[in-house]
């Protein structure tokens, strides 16, 4: 493996760093497009600023002393649709068509062009690992993130393989790793993990990677995964369990 730092399975170092690198991005595109006296905003971007940012906090200030790796969910000034807000289904499918999911509006889609570089390396190299997807719920009682990777690997590779490579990586950062359940099945793997970690608090993950074999000897993974805090996970489990038994591949 690397001996540069990699994310853990749960995607949760993942998150903090595309969290921090989207908000530096989100911020200076905002300060470039504001006029003289008064903001220019397309219409179909409203929607998304007015959830996310109440009036008072606008544009947002996110914690520098730990940047870019806060190691919590919390993000002043961002908030979630408040409960008369209605919370509408929506869909991403993949780039190459194979697969869909659907997840509730007050996960905010987040853009991942410029964070690939947050991939390891040595993913990347071997895998050609890559980020698809990434979804926030900036609500303060219960964040959660769902992350999609894309990434292609020998046929005979075995799920369980990667799910132990990143264990492993996230064990080099000083993670202590959990593996609930872990059940590989025609070219699926279901797992579930938590992760504790002296200087923050646990969090738990749920996830699946789902696979399809390709004409050059080597398969296709999508890997879906959704993680929060572990004192929010027993009251978020059904509605989690909801989004990744959408996630299905297209045939």
């Amino acid at each position: 493996m690397s001996k540069k730092p990699i994310f853990i399975v749960a995607g949760f170092l993942l998150m903090i760093f595309a969290l921090g690198k989207y908000s530096t991005w989100q911020i200076e595109k905002w300060k470039k497009s504001l006029p003289s006296e008064f903001p220019t905003i397309a219409p179909e971007e409203i929607p998304k600023i007015t959830q996310l940012f109440p009036t008072s906090t606008f544009p947002p200030q996110f914690p520098t002393s730990t940047y870019p790796l806060p190691e919590s969910f919390s993000y002043p000034g961002m908030t979630q649709p408040t409960s008369s807000q209605e919370i509408k289904i929506e869909e991403f499918i993949s780039p190459d068509g194979k697969l869909k999911i659907k997840y509730p509006s007050n996960f905010v889609k987040l853009e991942v062009r410029n964070l690939q570089k947050a991939v390891p390396e040595e993913m990347a190299e071997n895998y050609k690992m890559e980020i698809i997807f990434l979804a926030q719920r900036f609500s303060p009682e219960k964040p959660a993130q769902i992350l999609i990777d894309q990434m292609f690997i020998g046929i005979e590779k075995k799920l369980e393989e990667i799910l132990k490579e990143l264990k492993e990586a996230a064990e080099k950062q000083g993670w202590e790793m959990g593996i609930i359940k872990s059940e590989e099945k025609n070219g699926q793997l279901n797992f579930e993990a938590t992760y504790k970690k002296q200087t923050t608090s646990p969090f738990h993950s749920e996830g699946k990677m789902l696979s399809f074999e390709l004409e050059n000897n080597q398969k296709k993974v999508f890997m879906v995964e959704i993680v929060t805090e572990e004192k929010n996970w027993a009251s978020s489990k059904e509605e989690f369990d909801e989004i990744l038994n959408s996630a299905q591949l297209v045939k």
